[in-house]
């Protein structure tokens, strides 16, 4: 934060910690990314944290090559998948424009995972950037709207055998309705864009309406609703 000249070795080792074997450990760095972008109350001025200007953006810059370089040579995917979310979402306004595209890949990737929180992260990061960077977005449709889908229905179809700890139906119920408010978000696209996947998205939206989480049922309702309303009228 402070541009310490140990910043970038230290980066490097959080992005090493996102292949140790163990799952928690892996996951636990990839949250620390957000961590170190996000506003919070101990890291901040008012926590008496030596804050520079632009210290967001040299850890973006410093640790994102670092991370992508390891996500497409197949190294520990999952977890550099859930860093890049992490980063997306906490990344300044216009701090990655130019890179967006080629990062919503991984935004996929990120919704795919067994983490709930990286997935919910994916999710959210992607819905927000459905304003600003609409181009870039429908240009991965194909991989987007079927990772959301795939969220979005995740532990539907089938009961659990087990019983599930309270933390974990909740971050997947917080993941669930991420992805469904994404694909509301969607509508907002060009139609032509939507139109080969409206009907698959309608048909396989059913599955959520009988989610066993009204919050899921509700978000359910609005996204079908959406996708049925949409027409060739331009917008």
């Amino acid at each position: 934060m402070r541009g310490h000249a140990s910043a970038v070795k230290l980066l490097e080792w959080l992005a090493s910690v996102l292949a140790h074997p163990l799952e928690e450990i892996a996951a636990a760095a990839a949250v620390s990314v957000s961590d170190i972008l996000r506003d919070s109350d101990i890291l901040s001025k008012a926590g008496h944290s030596n804050m520079r200007a632009l210290y967001k953006q040299r850890v973006i810059m410093q640790l994102l090559p670092v991370v992508l370089a390891s996500y497409q040579d197949g190294k520990w995917q999952g977890q550099c998948a859930a860093a890049v979310a992490h980063v997306l979402r906490n990344a300044p306004k216009g701090a990655l424009r130019d890179q967006v595209s080629s990062l919503l890949p991984l935004l996929g990737a990120a919704m795919t995972q067994e983490n709930a929180e990286a997935a919910a992260a994916g999710a959210e990061t992607l819905r927000e950037l459905v304003e600003d960077h609409s181009k870039a977005i429908g240009q991965h449709l194909s991989e987007l709207i079927p990772a959301l889908l795939h969220l979005a229905l995740k532990g539907t179809i089938s009961v659990c055998l087990v019983t599930l700890l309270r933390t974990i139906i909740n971050s997947l119920q917080t993941a669930r309705i991420s992805a469904l408010n994404c694909l509301s978000e969607f509508t907002k696209l060009p139609f032509h864009l939507l139109f080969p996947h409206r009907n698959s998205v309608i048909a396989q939206l059913a599955q959520a309406l009988d989610d066993r989480k009204r919050p899921v049922r509700r978000a359910a309702v609005v996204c079908r609703g959406k996708w049925y309303m949409l027409s060739s009228a331009p917008k």
